[in-house]
C-alpha cells in the first residue's frame, strides 16, 4: 500500500498514540475516546476503518503488523505488551470507531 492510501489511519494513529500518549490517557480505549470526543465526522472515521480493513487485508503475519504500527504509521502502542495481537487491536480499534 502506498503512504497516501493510509493518509487518516496514519494522522489518527501518529496524533493520538504518540511517544508520550501514556501521560494522556490511562489506556488505549481511552485514546480512541479522546479521539472520539474531538467530534470527527462520520467521513473521517469511516474512511479511517476503511484503510484499517485494508492494511490488515495486506498484511499476513501478526508480528509484521506489530513492527510496521510504529515504522508504517507511527504508532507507540504495541498491542503484545498486554497480551493482544496487533491484528485484534487494530480489529478492535476499528469497532470503537464504527460505533460513534
Amino acid at each position: 500500500m502506498t503512504p497516501g492510501e493510509l493518509a487518516e489511519l496514519k494522522s489518527f494513529l501518529s496524533g493520538y498514540f504518540h511517544q508520550d500518549w501514556e501521560m494522556e490517557a490511562s489506556d488505549p480505549d481511552e485514546v480512541v475516546s479522546q479521539f472520539l470526543r474531538s467530534k470527527p465526522g462520520l467521513n473521517h472515521t469511516g474512511q479511517i476503518v476503511g484503510q484499517i480493513d485494508r492494511y490488515l487485508g495486506s498484511k499476513e503475519d501478526d508480528a509484521a503488523i506489530e513492527r510496521c504500527l510504529l515504522d508504517e504509521l507511527g504508532c507507540y502502542y504495541l498491542p503484545s505488551v498486554e497480551g493482544t495481537s496487533a491484528r485484534n487491536w487494530l480489529r478492535h480499534v476499528a469497532v470503537l470507531l464504527s460505533k460513534k
